[in-house]
């Protein structure tokens, strides 16, 4: 469903009349004293998180939104009309609908949901799931507003193209470029399930999971819009209707949407806005993220099924910022760009262009607008093997760390002369060669060379002082669930891209996430363990 109301209507949120909420309906045009931004941010998050198509009763989908709206660092003023918006919904409810009435003069105009189309005292308003889209941006026209004519891409989309043909065959000669652009997710992709394959958690699309199950930092991290990554087709085989995919060079410059420094696909080309990771229960743990290619892509695409692959190796790098902009409702870890212009961070004051929509009250950022280089913990490798199929991760037991899907060998008796029962060793300085489990351990020098492992067969002898014995994943499971045992996330292809058109395609990816070295951050998210992304977009053949 789509709770975030647009344009002017996100300034109608919904009041509570006098008396019993349920009987009186919503009243249509009250504000809260909400800003915008704050209270389309925190619908989208229940939107993403707590999919109505999903709901199979009105008290599930109630404890979902009410832990969304309770994670939120928004004010109470927000956290209200959000409140109101997701209990005024028709999700969970078979057959509900929404049903708008005007008074006697016409000139206000209450919402409420009604079991059924014949229960409506004024007109239902068949277009939408919840009074938060059903009030119109004025009394002057009709009852219930126009229904919507753009959206970002949708569960409907997705199914339509999924059962359609493909469409006009790909022509080599006309085809040089695929472009792939993220788009707002919705519904979910994957999941994580115990032993016994039950499921602990939906991983939604368009969100970005992190951490073992000692993870606190609330998930999913909404990917941002507009990301657009350019690849070029370097063989095509007309026959079999199979493209090579490989990098596009970096030409440099600063555009979104043509071949820039922003959209290229090489070695040090950047990837996505900035990255912001809050977390509002500890708010100096939140992370920005720069994300760069740091292996030239490649992959192939098939014309005539739709099915991608794009292996897209990533450096994140890590500023550790807290809240960047204290005086702006919500959590900003990555200076935003309001008003074309940057509002914190070393570019404060100076001209920037969105990188990506307002999705969340931590956006929009821009790499015009980057952290404070002060602010650098390093950066971590991030194995993005993009695919439209499905993937699927199941976790080993390593007999110190059962469920972990991403363990590093870790000197777990303390036998180091630091003990610092760490995944790294010292690259220099002093400690040169000691093992840490952070940079802080290190004087002049930084902790590093995690080595990756299934079982304690791959990690070093015991019998060094300094060795890292034991295969650990920090913590159990994933994703806040200690208990996971699998994840699986599910891409879906890019049909009908012959006609040069752009088309939905999702590409998923599950993928390991190393030690920051920075202690603080890898307690709070629960590194070093899994890490998995489904990235909703639309998919383009460009001459």
């Amino acid at each position: 469903m789509r709770l975030l109301v647009v344009g002017s209507m996100l300034a109608a949120a919904l009041v509570v009349g006098s008396g019993d909420a349920r009987a009186d309906g919503f009243k249509c045009g009250s504000t809260f004293n909400c800003t915008d931004i704050g209270l389309a941010a925190l619908r989208t998050q229940i939107d993403v998180r707590c999919p109505c198509a999903t709901q199979s009763s009105q008290k599930t989908y109630k404890k979902c939104y009410k832990q969304v709206i309770k994670e939120s660092s928004l004010n109470k003023q927000c956290k209200k009309a959000a409140t109101m918006g997701a209990k005024f919904s028709t999700c969970g409810r078979p057959g509900a609908v929404v049903c708008d009435k005007k008074n006697k003069k016409g000139t206000k105009i209450t919402c409420t949901i009604q079991k059924s189309a014949d229960k409506c005292k004024g007109s239902a308003c068949g277009a939408f799931v919840s009074c938060a889209d059903a009030c119109p941006d004025n009394t002057s026209g009709g009852v219930c507003a126009p229904p919507p004519t753009t959206t970002t891409t949708t569960v409907t989309p997705v199914t339509t193209t999924t059962t359609t043909l493909p469409g006009a065959a790909c022509q080599c000669a006309n085809i040089h470029t695929l472009a792939f652009t993220t788009t707002l997710g919705t519904g979910n992709c994957g999941t994580v399930v115990n032993n016994t394959g039950s499921v602990l958690v939906n991983l939604a699309c368009g969100g970005l999971y992190t951490g073992s199950g000692s993870d606190t930092v609330p998930l999913p991290y909404p990917v941002p819009d507009m990301g657009r990554t350019i690849t070029a087709v370097s063989a095509c085989d007309q026959a079999g209707q199979m493209l090579t995919l490989g990098p596009v060079a970096d030409p440099g410059g600063t555009s979104i949407t043509d071949a820039s420094h922003r959209t290229c696909s090489s070695v040090g080309c950047l990837f996505g806005a900035p990255l912001p990771i809050p977390n509002p229960s500890s708010t100096p743990t939140s992370v920005c993220v720069i994300n760069s290619v740091a292996q030239d892509a490649a992959g192939t695409y098939d014309c005539s099924t739709g099915a991608g692959h794009i292996n897209l190796p990533l450096t994140s790098a890590l500023f550790l910022t807290g809240d960047a902009e204290p005086g702006t409702p919500g959590l900003q870890p990555c200076p935003t760009c309001l008003n074309n212009t940057c509002s914190s961070g070393p570019n404060s004051g100076m001209p920037c262009t969105p990188g990506d929509s307002p999705a969340t009250s931590s956006f929009p950022t821009s790499h015009d607008c980057p952290p404070d280089p002060m602010n650098a913990i390093g950066s971590i490798p991030i194995a993005f093997d993009l695919t439209t199929d499905t993937q699927t991760k199941t976790a080993v037991d390593p007999p110190a760390s059962p469920r972990s899907f991403c363990a590093y060998c870790r000197d777990a008796d303390a036998g180091g002369a630091l003990s610092a029962q760490g995944w790294g060793k010292c690259q220099g300085g002093a400690n040169m060669g000691l093992v840490c489990r952070s940079s802080a351990d290190c004087p002049s020098s930084v902790c590093g060379a995690p080595i990756p492992c299934t079982s304690d067969a791959q990690c070093e002898p015991s019998s060094d002082a300094e060795s890292r014995e034991s295969c650990q994943q920090n913590g159990s499971g994933a994703f806040a669930k200690a208990a996971g045992r699998t994840i699986t996330e599910t891409g879906s292809p890019g049909l009908g891209l012959g006609d040069g058109g752009t088309h939905p395609m999702t590409l998923v990816s599950i993928f390991c996430i190393p030690p920051t070295f920075n202690s603080t951050v890898d307690a709070a998210a629960g590194l070093p363990g899994p890490g998995s992304v489904a990235l909703e977009g639309e998919a383009q053949l460009l001459p």
